[in-house]
């Protein structure tokens, strides 16, 4: 499930654009990621089946990038991690 960019009303006239991704997991969970126009962080919230909240922590922008970057190299290079790629046939290199 994507959600599109939205607004929100803070004062009379005055909108904030909210951008925000949510995504169905295999255990029926929902993972949502939002980020607030003019903040800096992105918010992780899990939401069970009934939309109760699970966990919630924010992460900045750079390190969310970092994140991304290390699942692609992990999975381009076929390096074994234990969240990312348990068979992969490569070792990481410390």
């Amino acid at each position: 499930m994507l959600s599109k960019g939205r607004e929100t009303t803070k004062a009379k006239g005055d909108t904030t654009m909210i951008n925000e991704l949510k995504f169905n997991t295999n255990n029926g969970n929902v993972l949502s990621l939002t980020q607030v126009e003019g903040s800096e962080k992105v918010f992780v919230t899990s939401l069970d089946s009934k939309w109760n909240v699970n966990y919630e922590y924010s992460i900045s922008p750079d390190e969310f990038t970092m994140l991304l970057n290390m699942y692609r190299c992990i999975k381009d290079n076929d390096i074994k991690n234990d969240f990312i790629n348990p068979n992969g046939k490569n070792r990481e290199v410390l």
